[in-house]
């Protein structure tokens, strides 16, 4: 497993983003918290959940095998991010598709634009273009960035980094987004992306375990 590959769920399928090493000794990677939670990607408010080893739902890869058991999942604005507690046998490699990295967190909040990528599964987007890039006007929020690009239901969980392999966040939404606009720059784009660093922080809190970012070069 790896991020930008399918995962499905009883909720149905999106993109695996980022592989992380817990402090329990296990391998998590992240998707979106509404691939679990709620009605799919329109849905909202559905909640926080944690789910001890062997109780939580099952995650399976593209194959239709099982690749792990959801360990954790929030659908609550501005959150919306979820870990997948991989099984011990499941080998797992920290490089994104087809771009490498993550290099690093990424935590700036620029007021410049910044080109990111992802490798997403989407609907027919994934079988012609997985690999695809996009642009935010600004990164000055600390919970989202909105970019413009395209994107379709499925890439849904995609991990999202820029040019050098930072590690930004998880694509969570599509459609017109608009934050503010300010002499500080234009908040505003057609996908939105849940920042990585406080979705972190609130899952760490969560399941009472730290979580380390696998890291590999880009290409």
């Amino acid at each position: 497993m790896r991020p930008g590959a399918v995962v499905r769920s009883e909720v149905g399928q999106c993109t695996l983003a980022f592989l992380f090493r817990g402090s329990d000794g296990r391998n998590y990677m992240a998707t979106a918290g509404h691939c679990i939670l709620g009605d799919g990607p329109f849905a909202s408010g559905a909640g926080e959940r944690t789910w001890r080893p062997g109780g939580g739902p099952a995650a399976e890869g593209g194959d239709g095998r099982r690749i792990g058991e959801f360990a954790y999942a929030i659908l609550r604005e501005p959150y919306d991010f979820a870990l997948i507690r991989l099984d011990p046998s499941v080998a797992a490699d920290p490089a994104l598709c087809h771009f490498g990295g993550p290099t690093r967190l990424y935590t700036e909040r620029a007021t410049r634009p910044t080109l990111l990528h992802w490798f997403g599964q989407g609907l027919l987007l994934g079988q012609t273009i997985p690999a695809r890039s996009a642009v935010a006007p600004t990164t000055r929020d600390p919970d989202h960035v909105y970019a413009v690009g395209a994107a379709l239901p499925g890439d849904s969980g995609s991990g999202v980094i820029t040019a050098d392999g930072a590690a930004v966040g998880v694509l969570v939404t599509v459609g017109v987004h608009t934050g503010a606009i300010g002499s500080d720059g234009v908040d505003a784009g057609t996908i939105g992306i849940t920042r990585l660093a406080p979705q972190l922080a609130r899952a760490e809190q969560a399941l009472a375990i730290r979580l380390a970012l696998r890291t590999a070069p880009v290409r």
